[in-house]
């Protein structure tokens, strides 16, 4: 038999209306009262009446969830399921019943807002207008707004830093090289709309880039329609290269798209979702997108509404809920797009006249940049195909390199790069020298009358010390190299340090400290001259894998310093950046005689200053090479050198195309020197 009040009643010895009282309102019944009560209940396993109780304390001990009608049902919507999940477990805990409806559904005939049975409290998300809180504020309901801001005076809201989200997604694929970016915004409330879409515009305009009506589209927040808008943009015959969409859903519905379209992601369109919802990671590709902590907004509008429904004051009226870009997997830059399936790497070698811009791209998305060139105005006037390698990389958008590294000090390979860096953002920088003496000096200049080459290195030790503290205070990562250091930077870019020697650096880094702590100009020119005759001896010589290929790089690093080099890492050499430009000092039987090279580069300039691109040098490199399979000269600044080379057109550019063992040159021609 069922235990009712009046057994409660006789068992504890008080009247049924105090019994009743201990149940719908505890605070008016002492505290040893409700002690025999509660201990008589538990004896005979009564339960009371939840329906009697509400009626006693004028409560239904009911709250309802609204949810705008083109985002119902929402334990089906990605981004409101958590929340609805967090507020249905936490009125549970507080023995509290939740009803889930539609903004339509609480809209009587006459327009009046009001919900069929009475609620203690409301938790409205997303979109809705300000009569219907005003409506249910008339009916004394309590309100919080979810995922929203509507100005109304003491009306709790929670909402989200749009703006910071969809501004850091942006940027995030500017900064990858995207400079079409598509903006697919879903018809949301007007502060999320607004809020996304001037992060969005903000990010395009403070990177310079021209605002593009045609990439902006408002959607309806579902796959097919997000399908067909990104369909008939992706048709289109400048393309976007980038996809940036207000939500995963849409996101979603754009990478059917691109899919069905024969598009890959990321390497031929990028897409970026908003929400961080669970379709986002069991999508494939994983969605890279801007995360909203939906769990913790649901908890936060729970607890504002029965602080409200307990008749308390709120401390806090708005809180906004930060964001967070969750990037998965990689945004390939949008060259990537021209790639063909199975390329594998691209090593372009920049026209800087004489001086050394080697660019790598790795399949992966991985860029790295050894050297930048010179900066001498009088390397760049009048020739309209050498090129700066700041000026070639802005051309070719590129504006993150993930690894920069410095061969060496001297003005042709270290003074381009100031400009880079102005430009680029970088990852790490790779040298061959310790920081610290560089970031302890000072500027330094030589005395007027000394030798032509060493003012020159003077202007690169300047600005290589330069790079090095700029790195240091933007906590760029500088790495020193030794040899036999190897850097797998990439799956298929991975480099081995084969030179310099130790002691070409230990005694070069003296003369560095003692120029740096000598104040007499004449010492110091002296101590200057000396440098500049030891920096060749102190610079790089590296073994790239790069894909299936080998690639040696030796920077201004002669044959004479390669004595302790291991000769079995060259001998299946098949790509040779030629040391020193090509001078006659370049060539060694020893080292060279067995690689079965397939491409030899020169960094030369088409004058051949200082004896580069030597006769002599290629006349021996042919007798070494086989009769029946001589290398092909390449040189970055010649249009024509007979019997060597004949390339009729000029170029800003060489690139080697690495694709599953077979490599292609080809010669990269701006239509206009920008």
């Amino acid at each position: 038999m069922v235990a009712t009040i009046i057994d409660v009643a006789k068992k504890c010895g008080y009247s049924k209306a105090t019994v009743s009282r201990a149940f719908a309102s505890p605070e008016a019944v002492s505290e040893r009262a409700k002690a025999r009560i509660y201990a008589a209940a538990n004896e005979l396993n009564y339960t009371p009446n939840p329906i009697a109780r509400a009626m006693a304390r004028q409560k239904t001990d009911n709250i309802t969830f609204v949810i705008h009608e083109n985002q119902y049902p929402a334990i089906l919507n990605p981004f409101y399921s958590s929340a609805l999940e967090a507020i249905m477990q936490e009125t549970m805990k507080r023995n509290y019943g939740l009803f889930v409806t539609t903004n339509d559904h609480v809209r009587l005939p006459s327009g009046e807002v009001s919900i069929k049975k009475h609620m203690d409290g409301v938790i409205i998300a997303g979109q809705t207008d300000r009569s219907s809180i005003e409506s249910f504020c008339k009916q004394n309901i309590p309100v919080v707004v979810l995922n929203n801001l509507i100005q109304m005076e003491h009306l709790p809201c929670i909402a989200v830093d749009n703006y910071h989200g969809a501004k850091c997604a942006a940027e995030h694929l500017i900064q990858k090289g995207h400079r079409r970016i598509a903006l697919l915004e879903g018809r949301f409330s007007p502060q999320i709309y607004h809020d996304r879409h001037n992060g969005y515009m903000d990010a395009i305009v403070s990177a310079g880039l021209t605002v593009d009506p045609l990439l902006i589209r408002d959607v309806d927040a579902n796959e097919l329609c997000a399908e067909t808008c990104a369909r008939e943009m992706l048709s289109c015959p400048e393309r976007p290269t980038a996809l940036l969409c207000t939500n995963d859903t849409i996101a979603v519905g754009a990478m059917k798209a691109a899919m069905r379209m024969g598009l890959r992601i990321p390497e031929d369109v990028a897409v970026i979702g908003f929400d961080d919802s669970y379709v986002s990671r069991v999508i494939e590709p994983e969605l890279t997108t801007v995360r909203i902590d939906s769990l913790q907004m649901g908890k936060l509008a729970v607890e504002m509404l029965f602080r409200l429904i307990d008749g308390e004051e709120l401390s806090k009226w708005y809180i906004e809920m930060p964001t967070e870009l969750i990037v998965r997997g990689i945004i390939f830059p949008p060259f990537y797009q021209n790639k063909k399936r199975g390329e594998e790497m691209r090593i372009t070698f920049v026209n800087v006249g004489y001086g050394d811009a080697i660019l790598m791209e790795s399949d992966t998305g991985y860029t790295a940049l050894l050297d930048g060139g010179g900066n001498l105005p009088q390397e760049f006037e009048g020739d309209p195909y050498r090129v700066r390698c700041a000026e070639y990389l802005r051309t070719r958008q590129i504006h993150h390199i993930d690894a920069l590294l410095i061969s060496h000090i001297h003005e042709d390979h270290v003074c381009g790069l100031l400009p880079v860096l102005k430009d680029v953002s970088v990852g790490a920088i790779y040298v061959p020298y310790p920081a610290e003496p560089f970031l302890k000096g000072k500027p330094l200049e030589a005395k007027e009358g000394a030798a032509r080459s060493v003012p020159l290195y003077t202007a690169a030790l300047n600005s290589y010390r330069e790079i090095i503290s700029d790195a240091n205070a933007k906590q760029i990562p500088v790495h020193v190299l030794h040899p036999d250091d190897r850097l797998d930077l990439a799956e298929d870019l991975k480099i081995s340090v084969l030179a310099p020697k130790e002691k070409s650096i230990s005694d070069y880094m003296a003369f560095i400290e003692r120029a740096y702590d000598e104040t007499d100009m004449d010492v110091i020119t002296e101590i200057l001259t000396k440098l500049d005759a030891m920096s060749n001896h102190t610079s790089f010589l590296l073994r790239i894998e790069a894909g299936d290929e080998v690639f040696l790089t030796a920077a201004d690093s002669c044959p004479g310093d390669w004595d302790e080099v291991d000769i079995s890492l060259l001998k299946n050499v098949t790509v040779l950046k030629l040391p020193h430009h090509g001078q006659v000092d370049s060539i060694s039987e020893q080292f060279m005689g067995d690689m079965p090279l397939r491409y030899v580069i020169t960094t030369a300039s088409s004058d051949r200053r200082y004896r580069s691109a030597n006769a002599e040098v290629y006349e021996r490199l042919l007798a070494m090479c086989p009769a029946n399979r001589p290398p092909q000269f390449l040189f970055t600044d010649e249009r024509s050198y007979p019997p060597y080379f004949h390339q009729p057109d000029g170029f800003q550019a060489i690139t080697l195309v690495i694709d599953s063992g077979s490599i292609t040159p080809e010669f990269i021609k701006f239509t206009t020197k920008h």
